[in-house]
């Protein structure tokens, strides 16, 4: 994952929690993750600075400690909407080269984010 996030930027493609659907509050932003775990939201010149991590997960009785996947990913950036909404632990729960799928660890966040890699 750390070699498929950090090649390229990326664009928050579906933003769901619950019932609501906040993924148009992304439009404006592109997401740029590097390899020292700092991250960069650019939203038309206007750039946040954050931090994400991704981990294999640790095995508790033969269960990933995050959810379902052993995959564990947090990012943690900005103080107010939309990307406040992103701060929080995650696992993936699929990848490709160009998509990555994340959910919340807790399942009464009930949030499930798709990323997708800008064209280059």
């Amino acid at each position: 994952v750390a070699n498929i996030i950090t090649a390229g930027r990326w664009k928050v493609t579906s933003f769901v929690q619950n019932n609501d659907n906040t993924t148009a509050q992304f439009a404006t932003f592109a997401f740029t993750y590097n390899s020292d775990g700092t991250m960069i939201a650019d939203d038309n010149g206007n750039q946040t600075t954050g931090y994400w991590h991704y981990q294999d997960a640790v095995f508790y009785y033969g269960l990933p400690v995050y959810g379902s996947s052993p995959y564990g990913f947090t990012m943690t950036i900005g103080s107010s909407l939309p990307l406040i909404s992103l701060n929080e632990n995650y696992f993936i729960s699929k990848k490709t080269l160009t998509t990555i799928y994340i959910d919340s660890i807790n399942p009464n966040e009930n949030a499930h984010i798709t990323i997708s890699k800008l064209a280059q």
